[in-house]
């Protein structure tokens, strides 16, 4: 028992006994409370004894007709703890527990856009000790026909020690005035219903026009590829910029099998990110992700002439290339030859099934695919 490391919780009353149980689980990384309900016989001592365990990561659910009663456990985890939070409700009574707390990481589930977000800006304005925080999704399906979004009253002092930001397009609101190294703008949106459409199709065009108010340093920046076509602004916005990552496909989608061309792709994004009058990029890392599976995943040949072709013409200080899948490019400076190589350790399903499916494309480059073992799978 002492050897557990991860513990999950599902439509269970969280009792005095199970606590204490919880607490001599010294090796305990991961807790899952999913739809849980805490009985009336825990002590505060019960919760406290928790933050004495080496837990990493603490993920809390809460459904619609459930309590919210188990949110005081929050109150015994680690403030260095990653915090996954599920909930059906924002309001004070429930949050409390949050708001008193001192976490520094945080993730969110799905956020109905309307309907919670005026109670979500009220917990972050009690978050000062915040410096991760993602955002999954966001639910439009109750936002009304109107020409402005719903009021986000975020105190311009909020936050203030927030580094990381991850978020869907429509909360870029979020990280002007913050002092942020990192941010990620690809979370999920549900797909708008006709009536919404304003919204949606004006996301690209407000989220560069909020980049415009933004102070902060950031170096790591992670986009959709229908904001390519904005790589200017991009660049001009985040001249600190070291790392890009762009994301082609929804990654959602149940389609598997992709046809997308690689010269295309990257023949796009070096005119988006063409530079005009802006000097070099300083951009030193490129990770291009797509969420279908393609032939070209396993011609490395193809691969690193695309490379030569787009990538350095338009990346000329870039030295680490990803193209999805897990095949990683580099070099150890501008005049240096590409190297492709796969972590043996950290061989993508993806790399897998595209090596299977299209076993009859595979072209290595340099022994890439030998010296990681995959060619000789059975």
């Amino acid at each position: 028992m002492e050897e557990i490391q991860s513990v999950t919780l599902d439509s269970v009353i969280i009792s005095h006994r199970l606590l204490k149980s919880i607490a001599k689980l010294k090796k305990l990384k991961r807790l899952v409370v999913r739809e849980c309900d805490l009985d009336q016989d825990f002590t505060e001592g019960d919760i406290s004894t928790l933050r004495s365990l080496p837990i990493e990561e603490f993920t809390l659910v809460s459904v619609p007709e459930t309590s919210t009663s188990s949110f005081v456990l929050l109150r015994g985890i680690p403030n260095t703890s990653d915090v996954v939070l599920d909930a059906h409700t924002w309001d004070d009574s429930s949050m409390s527990s949050v708001m008193n707390s001192q976490l520094t990481r945080l993730t969110l589930g799905t956020v109905p856009y309307e309907a919670n977000l005026p109670q979500l800006t009220h917990v972050l304005n009690h978050l000062p000790s915040l410096t991760h925080l993602r955002i999954a999704s966001l639910s439009l399906v109750s936002l009304r026909h109107s020409g402005a979004g719903p009021a986000f009253p975020l105190a311009s002092s909020s936050l203030p020690r927030l580094r990381v930001l991850a978020c869907p397009p429509l909360l870029a609101i979020l990280f002007p005035k913050r002092a942020l190294n990192e941010l990620d703008i690809t979370g999920y949106i549900s797909e708008p219903a006709m009536s919404l459409v304003h919204v949606y199709s004006n996301v690209n065009d407000n989220t560069i026009q909020t980049l415009a108010r933004t102070t902060a340093a950031i170096h790591t920046l992670s986009i959709y590829s229908d904001m390519v076509s904005h790589g200017d602004s991009i660049i001009r916005h985040f001249p600190h910029l070291r790392k890009l990552h762009i994301i082609y496909g929804d990654r959602r989608s149940r389609v598997v099998v992709g046809e997308e061309s690689l010269t295309s792709v990257l023949e796009s994004l070096s005119i988006g990110f063409r530079n005009t009058g802006e000097g070099y990029l300083p951009i030193r890392e490129l990770k291009v992700d797509f969420t279908l599976i393609n032939p070209w995943m396993v011609d490395l040949q193809t691969q690193r002439k695309a490379i030569a072709t787009y990538i350095e013409a338009t990346f000329s200080q870039v030295t680490r290339v990803g193209l999805g899948a897990g095949v990683q490019w580099h070099r150890n400076d501008i005049w240096s030859d590409w190297q492709a190589y796969v972590q043996p350790a950290r061989i993508e399903g993806k790399l897998l099934r595209a090596l299977e499916w299209f076993s009859n494309s595979i072209i290595d480059y340099k022994r890439c695919f030998a010296k990681a073992g995959l060619l000789d799978r059975d």
